[in-house]
């Protein structure tokens, strides 16, 4: 059975979620939690993004964000995640293991409200 075409947002706008293996744990310490961010910002200086929100939680993280490129999200997320994966193997000493789980949720925002709406909490 062949895989669904990946589909693109029209506005370039995506909530991306993604989780550790098995929900396991992706930040141990503030350390973990800086090097993803930074890591976000030299992405972004390399392809020309926009990061509209992002939420930081022990086990999975929260970004949205407006690709410059229609496509360029998939290019960007493998970036954000192979540079955060290899630091963090290196850093825990554990070798080459899978950090992410390989079922990201994307969800594309074709119209603002949508976008203002997710990035407000109450």
């Amino acid at each position: 059975m062949s895989r669904i075409a990946r589909v693109f947002s029209e506005s370039g706008v995506y909530h991306i979620l993604f989780r550790g293996v098995n929900q396991q744990n992706i930040f141990e310490e503030e350390a973990d939690f800086e090097k993803l961010k930074e890591t976000m910002v030299n992405v972004k200086q390399e392809m020309g993004f926009e990061i509209y929100a992002y939420c930081f939680m022990s086990n999975h993280v929260h970004i949205v964000l407006k690709e410059k490129n229609v496509g360029d999200i998939s290019l960007i997320m493998k970036r954000i995640l192979t540079k955060y994966a290899r630091w963090y193997n290196i850093k825990c000493a554990i070798g080459d293991v899978p950090v992410f789980a390989h079922s990201s949720c994307l969800i594309l925002y074709y119209m603002l409200k949508y976008l203002l709406r997710s990035v407000v909490y109450e």
